[in-house]
């Protein structure tokens, strides 16, 4: 996940990055596309584009928000969920059966209303969500501005139960990018990757936790050597006609087993 502040020159920038950290899913705030820029533009090798400019009305600079999903991984954009996405990939969890990947973009200048639109947004959403997909791994990533909003993450962690991963700070000293998901023993700690160009956010890299290793159960078979089970193999030797008996007796000897054998 990143704040890029303009992808359109820094799309190299996002491909060699994606090849050493062998990311799987990218989230990207403050894109600054139009519809004057087309998807070839900002295309990523081997990755699907999903993206959502900000409105053509609104002049200002800033905003829009995209996904580059890996093309190994089967994806669809849930329009139905955006305001005014799943993924299944064939490896996943037990227990979680579909990911639902969100991308939001809340501007420093949304005021309090804003806040609780937001945040009424998100519940409603994953609730909607976890009632048709019960075993859904949902992930929110974006930046939520919280220094300028004051957005709260309790409240919103509280009615949405989710939990943000995050941190480690994304500008200066501030964590600004969230990422909420509701299952955060799927993930590792997140990691700050360098800024991409000039952008003033770090980068988050945020892997999935390695599986718990197998444990097999292992049987030992032991012999019990205690007087009696000796007695009664030294018996059962004497008292045997088989071909070998007269080595096994020899070795019998040799090992000091005929006082056993009365």
């Amino acid at each position: 996940m990143a704040n890029v502040r303009s992808l359109l020159p820094k799309v190299d920038e996002i491909d060699a990055i994606a090849q050493l950290n062998a990311a799987q899913i990218i989230s990207i705030t403050e894109t600054w596309l139009t519809n004057a820029i087309p998807d070839r533009a900002v295309n990523v090798p081997n990755f699907i584009l999903m993206r959502k400019d900000r409105s053509h009305c609104n002049k200002s600079i800033g905003g829009g928000i995209c996904a580059y999903v890996h093309n190994s991984i089967p994806a669809e954009r849930l329009t139905n969920f955006e305001l005014p996405d799943p993924l299944k990939p064939y490896r996943l969890p037990r227990h979680t059966s579909t990911i639902i990947l969100g991308v939001i973009y809340h501007p420093p200048s949304a005021k309090a209303d804003d806040n609780e639109i937001l945040i009424e947004h998100i519940n409603f959403n994953v609730d909607s969500i976890l009632n048709k997909y019960p075993d859904a791994l949902i992930v929110l990533t974006g930046d939520f501005n919280p220094s300028s909003t004051n957005i709260s993450l309790s409240n919103l962690a509280r009615g949405s139960g989710l939990t943000q991963l995050v941190k480690v700070p994304t500008r200066r000293n501030n964590i600004l990018d969230w990422c909420l998901v509701n299952k955060p023993k799927l993930f590792e700690e997140p990691v700050q990757l360098p800024n991409i160009g000039s952008s003033g956010h770090f980068s988050i890299m945020i892997n999935p936790s390695a599986p718990n290793p197998v444990i097999r159960e292992r049987h030992a078979c032991k012999r019990e050597m205690k007087d009696s089970n000796v007695r009664a193999f030294g018996r059962w030797i004497c008292n045997t006609t088989i071909r070998g008996v007269g080595f096994l007796m020899r070795m019998i000897a040799k090992i000091n087993l005929t006082p056993f054998m009365n």
